[in-house]
């Protein structure tokens, strides 16, 4: 062995480890959605990896009683005593953006500022508002609140604001609209359970700090229960929120990384061990493998100085793809260490079908799978050049004694296979059948198969959110300006359509930013609408003429308005060091080609119901927009994966170039395709496009099979060598993917269960159409 060869790997491999250690662990869930083709969909990926949505966190703190029982009245008010005081521990963390537990008092800046520009923001405020006609009607209106029960609440801002216009800002201040106790805060609609709502300042894709908020949060909530009474059950704390299963997602993909990795090593060990009875090659098959999986993690790091955690527990494959090339080197070797002529040539080919499947992940579209895709590529590549370049002068040079005649069998098993080729074609024809009969609902291509959260989870997620009224934040309206002011008055115009929705009980109600900052040009109408000081005083004193209400009492009227008549127009500014300006930040997205404005919809029927009620408007519907790129993506992966299949069909022809080699390799695809596939319907209920990517690397797998079986030598020893080869080739592969298809991260379990079924089929398949010819 030359010593250059090793000069080399040592080089690359610490350029390698350099690279992965600086590279940046992501776990978004948008990497695995096609690449967006225009601004809508450039939008809505944006809001996947780090909208509103993927900031927002809900804590809930749980009674511990039966589910029929109502809390007493004991119980509620340390309910309510928790939540005030967990909502002023996470007021004063700096990792959090803003927090709201419903308790209005908790939004003193959000009030104080809106009420100074009230008569700037108020949709109520027009010519007529201050008209004599209009100030009579508010000032009769304003006795009769005075002497009603909500008198106490209306005294204090009665003289400055008698045409109570700052209430209705105030509502949409508290961004709210959920049923409260008498105390102010929520308690969901049993009373059991404590909710407070806040958006974390780290950003969706920032798992260390969203991992770290949560903590936080955690340690608050458990501090704010110290003071629950001795001897009664304290509350249970639990989460919501797209920011807590971010993380929950990267920890089990972790979890999974570390754990498959380890138990598919140890089997592959073991069975390796088992069948060639040589520790050496097992310790020099790990360097493929291990030179190839750093290879691919570097190469994904320098691409996007980013690794996402599905790529990183997809490299237990590795495990086995790699160590197939050492098995092929090592057991098809005679006694002197020599291969027959046409060994490397059938190891090159088998690599490059191989390829041609991961090049398939590459060319996806999708981010999450192009990473997959460079990482095979890349460590496949290393793993060959390691296998072809090192280990040779290392490995062993004789298979050790008794390997040979305890597999003496493997030739005989793959001639009385070929009796099961009616059998195998006729299941394939019953899979045929089926898939023919489920056309129509093969496919499923919506977010929910990329959902690693629990029942539990998703049912207290469902809870916390129905409990505090929280907006869907899937479903929204997107409204497009070339600059801000333009955007605003186009979402203006927009909310005047909405707001009729809501009148006709359509949609339960919205949020839009225009409420809180409407356009320049509406509030300068409005302040035109305002009285000079000396105007609005003589229809303060006739209105008021024979009342119970004395005219002198509104002179603070009357300094508002004068203050708002040379106020500023209100802009983002305005609401700094507030809730208000970090939802109105969220809401309004700037890009290259102008300014988006979000309004976000609650209790909104169909996306398609929408759409007819509102031409012309933007919907951006994340759940239904993002199946529907997906549908279209699979139909172009489609095309892909049949050419992918095509070439893996012309590189296999034009190496055996004979009829019944190439005949035999084409039955054993297809019947592997069609098997597999059929299988698939039968355990999944439905396949996702990760499955139709995943079938394009069993076609390569199969292919290997179909290569070495289909040119085995008429030599019993050579034939026997080659069996067993890609015999422990397959078992290795089976349990590299059969580890993976027990993943908690559903993208890695239908790769896993996809390749898994794959290579079986694709095992027995080749044998029972291994055609009988020689190398040649």
């Amino acid at each position: 062995m030359k010593r250059w060869a090793w000069w080399c790997w040592l080089i690359v491999v610490v350029a390698c480890g350099l690279q992965v250690q600086r590279s940046m662990v992501v776990t978004d869930v948008s990497s695995f959605l096609p690449g967006p083709a225009d601004a809508a969909q450039r939008l809505m990926i944006g809001q996947l990896r780090d909208g509103l949505s993927t900031r927002i966190l809900l804590v809930g703190l749980q009674l511990d009683t039966l589910p029929d029982a109502r809390p007493s009245a004991q119980q509620t008010r340390n309910l309510v005593a928790a939540s005030r005081a967990l909502r002023v521990r996470l007021a004063a963390d700096p990792a959090v953006a803003w927090v709201s537990n419903g308790d209005l008092d908790g939004l003193e800046p959000e009030r104080d500022r809106l009420f100074a520009a009230r008569y700037l923001l108020s949709p109520a405020i027009d010519a007529q508002h201050f008209s004599p006609t209009g100030l009579a009607q508010a000032f009769e209106r304003l006795a009769a609140t005075l002497a009603s029960a909500r008198g106490a609440a209306i005294r204090p801002i009665a003289s400055a604001d008698p045409t109570l216009s700052a209430l209705q800002l105030l509502g949409k201040a508290s961004r709210q609209a959920a049923a409260q106790t008498a105390d102010g805060v929520w308690l969901g609609s049993d009373g059991r359970v404590a909710i407070v709502l806040l958006e974390t300042n780290a950003r969706g894709h920032e798992i260390d700090r969203l991992r770290a908020t949560i903590g936080a949060v955690r340690q608050h909530a458990g501090d704010a229960l110290q003071a629950w009474p001795a001897g009664e059950t304290r509350p249970v704390i639990g989460f919501g929120g797209a920011a807590y299963f971010n993380v929950q997602s990267h920890d089990a993909i972790g979890r999974d990384a570390e754990q498959l990795a380890l138990l598919a090593a140890a089997l592959v060990a073991a069975v390796l061990l088992w069948a060639l009875r040589s520790p050496r090659f097992l310790a020099l098959a790990i360097v493929p493998v291990a030179t190839g999986a750093l290879a691919g993690f570097a190469a994904v790091g320098w691409s996007t100085n980013t690794i996402h955690g599905i790529t990183l527990a997809f490299g237990v494959t590795l495990i086995g793809e790699a160590v197939d090339y050492a098995i092929y080197t090592f057991v098809q070797s005679d006694e002197h260490g020599r291969h027959s002529p046409l060994f490397w040539r059938q190891v090159y080919l088998a690599a490059v079908t191989s390829l041609i499947g991961f090049g398939a992940m590459y060319f996806s579209g999708f981010a999450g799978l192009q990473q997959l895709g460079l990482f095979s590529i890349v460590g496949l590549l290393a793993a060959v050049g390691c296998t072809r370049w090192l280990l040779p002068g290392l490995l062993p040079r004789v298979t050790p004694a008794g390997v040979a005649d305890r597999f003496a069998w493997l030739p005989t098993l793959i001639l009385r296979m070929r009796a099961w080729r009616w059998p195998v074609l006729l299941v394939a024809l019953a899979c045929v059948v089926l898939l023919a009969q489920r056309q129509g609902d093969i496919w499923q291509d919506n977010l929910d198969s990329l959902s690693s959260a629990s029942a539990l989870d998703t049912r207290r997620d469902a809870l916390l959110r129905e409990a505090v009224h929280l907006p869907d934040l899937r479903t929204m309206i997107a409204v497009r300006g070339t600059d801000l002011e333009d955007a605003l008055q186009r979402a203006e115009a927009t909310t005047q359509v909405l707001d009729n929705l809501v009148a006709a009980k359509v949609l339960t109600g919205f949020d839009s930013p225009t409420d809180l900052l409407a356009s320049q040009a509406l509030q300068k109408s409005r302040q035109a609408a305002l009285p000079l000081a000396d105007v609005l005083r003589a229809r303060v004193l006739e209105a008021t003429r024979g009342g119970p209400l004395r005219a002198e009492a509104f002179e603070p009227l009357i300094a508002d308005v004068a203050a708002a008549r040379a106020m500023p127009p209100v802009d983002l500014a305005y609401y700094s060091g507030t809730i208000l300006a970090r939802w109105l930040n969220a809401q309004i997205v700037r890009s290259a080609d102008g300014v988006t404005v979000l309004i976000l919809l609650r209790g909104a029927p169909s996306a398609p119901e929408l759409r007819a009620r509102l031409p012309g408007v933007t919907l951006v519907d994340l759940k239904g927009d993002v199946e529907l790129l997906v549908a279209q993506y699979r139909q172009r992966a489609m095309v892909a994966a049949l050419i992918g299949t095509a070439l893996i069909f012309l590189a296999l022809a034009w190496q055996l170039r004979r009829a019944r080699a190439v005949l035999s390799m084409a039955a054993t695809i297809a019947c592997t395709i069609t098997i597999t596939s059929g299988l698939l319907l039968l355990l999944a209920g439905r396949l996702t496009v990760f499955h139709l990517v995943s079938l394009l690397l069993v076609v390569g797998v199969a292919s290997n099979y179909t290569l070495f079986f289909s040119t085995l030598s008429p030599q019993p020893q050579q034939r026997q060598r080659a069996s067993l080869s890609v015999l422990l080739a397959a078992a290795s592969t089976f349990i590299a993917f059969s580890t993976l298809a027990f993943s908690s991260t559903p993208v890695l379990a239908m790769i896993g269960l996809t390749v898994s079924i794959g290579v079986a089929v694709g095992l027995v398949a080749s044998m029972v159409f291994a055609a009988d010819s020689q190398a040649g």
